[in-house]
């Protein structure tokens, strides 16, 4: 199974959420499932951020298959919320460019 400690993680994401909903959909998710927690930021592309909460979101398990499934636009255009979702994206993104980045400017 994964031995990335993203059970691990998700196991604590879902105990400290009281109330868990999907970030698209905002419906509520009753069973654990570790299809429910999508990563903002792919983890093979960003692997430093594989296990940070911050690039963690629920996601019914439909939602997230169609989120590795479509282009940016169609999933715009069937759920107006993933441009919510989109933002945060952008958002890490340069959080993590410049978290990364600023090992090599060290010695500038």
């Amino acid at each position: 199974v994964m031995a990335t400690g993203q059970l691990k993680l998700f196991l604590e994401i879902w105990e400290e959420t009281p109330i868990r909903r999907c970030y698209i959909t905002n419906r509520l998710l009753k069973n654990f499932d570790h299809r429910s927690f999508a990563h903002v930021l792919p983890k093979g592309g960003y692997p430093k951020y594989m296990l940070k909460k911050e690039n963690i979101v629920l996601m019914q398990p439909d939602i997230h298959h169609l989120q590795h499934s479509l282009g940016k636009t169609e999933l715009i255009e069937r759920h107006p919320k993933f441009k919510d979702f989109f933002d945060l994206q952008d958002e890490l993104r340069s959080q993590y460019n410049k978290e990364h980045l600023k090992r090599y400017n060290r010695f500038k």
